[in-house]
């Protein structure tokens, strides 16, 4: 039992993640490999632009891990949508078969903090999350 002035830890400590897929079958798998490699943290799923957007104005987002392309726009028109919450220092991963040439241009963008092509692997993305965490501490 806790002492009376104590509140019990919350349940994810490190803050939430805002995964956007939307192939259903890759996000289980990156939603459960992303939870292995970054414990104490919660993942939240999203598969367009639009319910990206509504985790972000709702819920304290601190890194959105985005797909490039998506059913109704892309990861741009997602940092377009989106921009008051990246203003608050919320980094954005994109995520992609794209080639890193192909993305210079989304690079180039406020608040994308890095690019990673998803044949390099979910440990890779789940370090360059921790990264991206590691920048905003030290912004």
């Amino acid at each position: 039992m806790l002492p009376a002035n104590q509140s019990p830890a919350p349940p994810f400590p490190g803050g939430q993640i805002l995964l956007v897929e939307d192939t259903d079958a890759y996000r289980q798998v990156a939603v459960a490999a992303l939870s292995l490699y970054l414990p104490g943290y919660e993942i939240i799923e999203a598969s367009t632009v639009e319910a990206a957007a509504a985790a972000l104005r709702s819920q304290p987002i601190r890194v959105v891990v985005s797909d490039m392309m998506l059913p109704d726009g892309s990861a741009i028109d997602l940092i377009e949508r989106s921009r008051d919450s990246l203003r608050q220092g919320v980094n954005i991963i994109v995520f992609s078969n794209h080639s890193r040439e192909d993305m210079l241009p989304v690079l180039e963008r406020s608040g994308v903090h890095s690019f990673i092509e998803k044949a390099r692997g979910l440990k890779v993305l789940a370090q360059a999350v921790q990264a991206a965490i590691h920048s905003e501490l030290h912004a």
